[in-house]
């Protein structure tokens, strides 16, 4: 933490329902506020279109009842897991950022690939953003996750799959930069999958459109063909 502190971008990964992943993340989040660091937590769990209801659920203004609705709107994973990151963001009045892109977007290229998107499609998206399919991100996924590339899905459709997490990585990292642009001096703290976490994901995205220092913290998984090939992909592995 004494290294990623001076960072502006700390991107820490989880695997989305391992409780132990978001204790680490909170642990994160605790340590930079200790330090009196100005923060932000950035969410893939949320697209953009529910960045007023986050606004309204940091500044207290929505129950929890209330904000559960909002919340299942945009994520289906147990609420419970995310829970205290949430409440430690809303009683510290931390900024919550979404940084989704539409979901229905994603759904689309998944299945049918990005040449799939029409022109109104796209005006949906962030401007600058597409799938630019990064060779080495495509060759982490095929590499680690090699049961994503098996047999039972097609080359074709593992191509689609690429699109869609390349898309959404290029959305993110826009979203990020562009907060980033209007609050220069804050460090953001992004919370999101390990597909998205890796350094080939987010971090590299987001170089094209900012230069911030960032840092990748990951827990350990098994999913790993090695440690020295998830040290390729983090700064940090927490045990």
């Amino acid at each position: 933490m004494s290294d990623a502190e001076h960072a502006g971008v700390i991107v820490v990964g989880e695997t989305h329902d391992k409780k132990l992943h978001h204790q680490l993340q909170l642990e994160v989040i605790r340590d930079l506020k200790e330090k009196k660091k100005p923060i932000a937590i950035g969410l893939e769990m949320f697209q953009t279109a529910s960045q007023k209801q986050l606004d309204e659920w940091v500044a207290g203004k929505m129950t929890e009842e209330e904000f559960l609705r909002v919340y299942a709107r945009n994520w289906s994973v147990d609420w419970q897991l995310y829970r205290d990151i949430f409440r430690f963001a809303r009683d510290n009045r931390i900024p919550m950022i979404a940084l989704n892109i539409p979901m229905e977007l994603v759904s689309k290229v998944a299945h049918q690939g990005f040449s799939s998107l029409s022109a109104t499609d796209k005006k949906d998206l962030p401007p600058e953003v597409s799938c630019d399919l990064n060779t080495s991100y495509t060759e982490f996924l095929k590499r680690t996750y090699t049961d994503i590339a098996s047999h039972a899905m097609s080359e074709r459709f593992f191509i689609y799959f690429c699109e869609a997490q390349s898309l959404r990585n290029n959305g993110m990292a826009y979203n990020v930069s562009r907060y980033l642009q209007s609050h220069p001096d804050t460090s953001v703290v992004v919370l999101t999958g390990i597909l998205h976490a890796v350094k080939t994901g987010i971090p590299q995205r987001l170089s094209q459109y900012r230069d911030v220092t960032c840092r990748v913290i990951l827990p350990e998984l098994p999913e790993f063909e090695s440690q020295d090939a998830l040290l390729k992909e983090a700064d940090y592995v927490v045990q």
